[in-house]
C-alpha cells in the first residue's frame, strides 16, 4: 500500500480506472483529502478502503509531477516523520490540501500560481522535522510532496502493522 519515494523505485499502479487523468492539482489535492476526511468517519473495512483510495490518488499525481526532484530534497528532513493523522492534526485538512495542490500546480506545470496561505508550508515543515527549506521553488514543491506521500507511506505502515 506505500508509494514509492524515489521515482527510480516506482513500479506504477494499476486498476486506477476511477481516477480522473484530466484532474488539475487542486482536484487531485481535494480528492485526497476528500478520501482521507472519509477515513476518520467511517468505520472498517470502508475506512481501509478510503485510505487507498486516498493513496492511489497520490500515486496518479506523482504520474503528472514532471517536475519532481527527490536527489535534491530527500535529504533535507529525518525520520522520524509524522503520519499523515498527525500532519492532519498539525496543519489541517485543508492545509494539507492547500500545500498539496500547490505542489502538484508546482510539479506538473512550474506554475507558482496560486501560492498557499503564507503560514502553511512553514508550518508543514514544522511538523514533518524539515532541516531547511529550499530557495528553488521546484524543489521546496518537491519536498511538500515529498513529505505529504512520506507521512502517508508511514501511516500505512502503522495500519499494516
Amino acid at each position: 500500500m506505500s508509494i514509492a519515494l524515489d521515482p527510480a523505485r516506482s513500479t506504477g499502479v494499476a486498476g486506477l480506472d476511477w481516477v480522473d487523468n484530466e484532474a488539475s492539482p487542486a482536484d487531485l489535492a481535494g480528492d485526497f483529502t476528500a478520501h482521507l476526511a472519509a477515513v476518520y468517519f467511517l468505520d472498517p473495512p470502508m475506512d481501509v478502503w478510503e485510505f487507498a483510495n486516498a493513496g492511489a490518488v497520490l500515486e496518479e499525481a506523482f504520474g503528472l509531477a514532471s517536475l519532481y526532484n527527490y536527489e535534491g530534497v530527500k535529504d533535507y528532513f529525518e525520520p522520524p516523520l509524522v503520519d499523515l493523522f498527525e500532519l492532519v492534526d498539525c496543519i489541517g485538512l485543508d492545509g494539507v490540501e492547500e500545500a498539496l495542490a500547490w505542489s502538484l500546480s508546482v510539479l506538473e506545470g512550474g506554475t507558482l500560481e496560486p501560492r498557499p496561505s503564507s503560514g502553511v508550508i512553514p508550518v508543514l515543515g514544522d511538523c514533518m522535522g524539515w532541516r531547511d527549506v529550499p530557495s528553488d521553488p521546484v524543489n521546496l514543491a518537491s519536498l511538500v510532496f515529498l513529505s505529504i506521500v512520506a507521512a502517508y507511506n508511514k501511516t500505512a505502515n502503522i495500519i499494516s502493522e
